[in-house]
């Protein structure tokens, strides 16, 4: 699992903390929309095809499906945006969600403060619908890229124009070349007709600049960009803070993971709530009560990490 693939797990198990694993359910307030229909469009594929290509320019990768450059994620167009915005998140510590649209449901979304839609080409007009009323009526704030927006429906049908545009009344010509940004009812809307998360997975612009003012900041740390944070709330009621340590991968080569224990300050919102204790714990550790201080609507402790480890955090 690396910073550039964004592979997950799945998100409502946690792993063996404290000598027992549970259910958890989603604590974050951001989450990602994943159009899975629209790299099949951009790649060709028949909607009823399920196919799935590895690529590898690594010399000594026996597994390599392709070692020409022009075959990387990176040429992409759909899952370069869409793993860009990942690994920006993934960097700037945000944990999220990712919502498959057949589930971007009006429940689905409510926890949500902030939904980044990287490229939706094909949608469904009932999901259009359900985004736009969490913006205008909920006030959610949607974060999408592409000037095809809701060009196609969900199966492939193309759109006289793209629909997704039209819902937030989006004119292409008269939108300038980099975002807008502008109220939409109670919500925010934030569009870029460049794929903004390819041009960051590729190093080619700032994205991570761009909208760091949008990102819901659950999370506060001067952790390397390559620790990962997930945050749960346990079916025990304490607050879950997953924290896997991936510093080192990528520093002698491809494919090479010289594993760096991270040392570093977290500091997690817990909204107020009166926080009883702390508990860092790890599968190959002894859980250790930590001090904590209380900075505003934020609880900051001290963490030290090997490769996986959780913070439980109990709350009155």
């Amino acid at each position: 699992v690396t910073t550039d693939e964004c592979v997950r797990a799945d998100p409502a198990v946690l792993p063996p903390v404290g000598g027992q694993r549970g259910r958890a359910l989603t604590a974050q307030q951001l989450a990602v929309l994943a159009d899975e229909l629209a790299e099949r469009l951009h790649v060709g594929l028949d909607r009823a095809d399920a196919v799935a290509l590895y690529t590898s320019l690594n010399p000594n990768d026996d597994l390599w499906w392709s070692n020409q450059a022009e075959d990387l994620a990176t040429e992409s167009e759909y899952v370069a945006d869409y793993r860009g915005m990942c690994k920006m998140l993934f960097q700037a510590h945000v944990p999220f969600e990712v919502i498959s649209t057949p589930h971007a449901t009006k429940e689905k979304l409510a926890a949500c403060k902030v939904l980044l839609v990287p490229s939706p080409a094909a949608l469904a007009t009932a999901t259009i619908d359900i985004l736009e009323a969490w913006v205008s009526v909920a006030g959610g704030t949607i974060v999408f890229t592409g000037d095809d927006a809701g060009f196609y429906d969900e199966n492939a049908v193309e759109r006289t124009e793209p629909a997704l545009l039209e819902a937030f009344n989006v004119d292409l010509t008269t939108t300038p070349a980099t975002w807008i940004d502008r109220n939409f009812g109670a919500g925010r809307v934030v569009f870029a007709r460049d794929r903004a998360g390819r041009s960051f997975f590729r190093k080619e612009a700032p994205t991570d600049q761009q909208i760091a003012p949008v990102l819901t900041r659950q999370i506060e740390t001067d952790a390397p960009k390559n620790v990962i944070f997930e945050l749960r709330t346990a079916d025990t009621g304490e607050l879950v803070v997953a924290m896997c340590n991936l510093d080192g991968l990528g520093s002698q080569g491809v494919g090479q993971f010289t594993p760096r224990d991270a040392s570093f300050s977290c500091a997690v919102d817990v909204g107020g709530r009166t926080v009883e204790k702390v508990t860092l714990t790890s599968p190959n550790g002894e859980d250790q009560t930590v001090p904590f201080t209380v900075e505003g609507t934020k609880i900051r402790f001290a963490v030290s990490v090997k490769a996986i480890a959780a913070a439980l955090i109990a709350l009155r």
